[in-house]
């Protein structure tokens, strides 16, 4: 059965998507973004990619290179790592968020990490970065490397935590000038979370933490998590980040799971603090009075494909399954007649086949939809024969040789 779940995206007006006719446009933002966390399906953009200041939500691109620094063993959460000078000036800097460091002190990686993500430590991301590059200007090129391989093609980077080169010393990217900071699309922040939460989704174990204790030899500061929306209960976000520069504004990239599928919001540029969360909040809202996401089960029919051709069987088609659960959003007004799904054969399909041998996969659409992260066409996923078929007899195949039929 194909299961509908009544979930709530808010959206704002995009002309083109018969989608988001309904729906309202969001305001008092540089630019916004809606995404399926598992599928990439857009469900709300505008703006989104018009390349921004988004200050510290860098830091998700700065976890992500962590993350698989430690997945692959280059790196462990004990590793301790001792600030410079600079980097201990620079979380001493009142004008910054910090947990304050000592440069004759040495500090774990779990620490630094949990202190940049739920306290946006700034000179915390700095030494993150030199432990996994060896300096910040290799840190940086890293991150471009990593961004340009996760689709991103319009980036401006310049720093590990996302703050102006003014205040980064003399650990400022050379040929920066002092106004630069990182820049990013909405959408280019939506892949960066999209990916992170795919790869290593026990970043969410952090980012929806409201408060840790920092501690340093007995003196402990306690560290209270920049994103407002963790307290609301209404709408269990449990991540991400948070940021806010002069040039940025008040920016957030949000998720939740409530309503079915994972979610990811991008805010960039709300004009006040209460407006990126409240924002965050409408855009949410609004999803639940304008979709429905539609799950198709595994092993549950391919939306408006019965069949396919198959060669040398005793029958001439094959009927083909979904091989894993998956779902897409749908417009309240539409049903599974406005998914349109394209067949991709692994190869020929030759009989036999056995009944969940997976054949080839399938790239699903929603008709007059925002579309896919990354330009992709629809959300691709495996399919398999629903049903054993043998291999015709002789007479049979040479009968269709001769007819020239399969």
């Amino acid at each position: 059965m194909v299961i509908f779940i009544s979930i709530f995206i808010v959206i704002t007006g995009l002309q083109n998507s018969a989608m988001a006719d309904s729906i309202p446009a969001l305001t008092n933002v540089k630019s916004a973004i809606a995404v399926d966390a598992n599928s990439g399906q857009i469900l709300y953009e505008t703006k989104e990619d018009e390349v921004y200041p988004v200050a510290s939500m860098s830091k998700l691109l700065t976890s992500y290179i962590l993350l698989d620094k430690i997945n692959h063993h280059e790196l462990s959460w004990n590793t301790k790592v001792k600030p410079t000078k600079v980097e201990a000036e620079i979380s001493h800097n009142s004008e910054l968020t910090n947990v304050p460091l000592d440069s004759t002190h040495s500090y774990t990686i779990k620490e630094l990490y949990q202190a940049m993500l739920v306290g946006s430590a700034n000179a915390a991301a700095m030494v993150i970065a030199r432990a996994v590059s060896g300096s910040q200007t290799d840190f940086v090129k890293l991150m471009r490397v990593t961004a340009k391989n996760m689709g991103i093609k319009d980036a401006k980077l310049y720093s590990a935590n996302g703050l102006p080169t003014e205040y980064l010393k003399s650990e400022k990217y050379p040929g920066a000038s002092k106004n630069s900071e990182n820049e990013l699309s909405a959408q280019d922040m939506a892949i960066i979370a999209t990916k992170l939460i795919k790869d290593y989704p026990e970043i969410l174990n952090t980012t929806k933490l409201q408060n840790v204790q920092f501690n340093d030899r007995g003196k402990t500061t306690s560290v209270t998590n920049t994103n407002k929306l963790l307290s609301d209960n209404n709408f269990q976000v449990d991540g991400l980040k948070t940021g806010t520069s002069d040039a940025a504004g008040e920016c957030i990239t949000a998720t939740t799971s409530k309503y079915g599928s994972r979610i990811i919001t991008v805010i960039i540029g709300a004009n006040s603090d209460f407006q990126r969360f409240e924002q965050t909040k409408l855009l949410l809202n609004n999803i639940s009075n304008s979709y429905n996401y539609t799950v198709i089960g595994a092993g549950q029919s391919v939306p408006n494909i019965n069949n396919v051709k198959i060669l040398k069987g005793k029958q001439k088609t094959l009927p083909i399954a979904m091989r894993r659960t998956t779902g897409l959003w749908l417009n309240k007004e539409q049903g599974t007649q406005d998914i349109s799904a394209k067949f991709h054969p692994n190869s020929e399909i030759i009989a036999p086949i056995k009944k969940y041998q997976t054949v080839g996969k399938v790239t699903l659409t929603v008709d007059g939809s925002y579309g896919f992260l990354n330009g992709k066409d629809g959300m691709t996923t495996s399919v398999s024969a629903n049903k054993t078929i043998d291999k015709a007899n002789i007479i049979v195949r040479l009968w269709r040789d001769i007819t020239r039929t399969n």
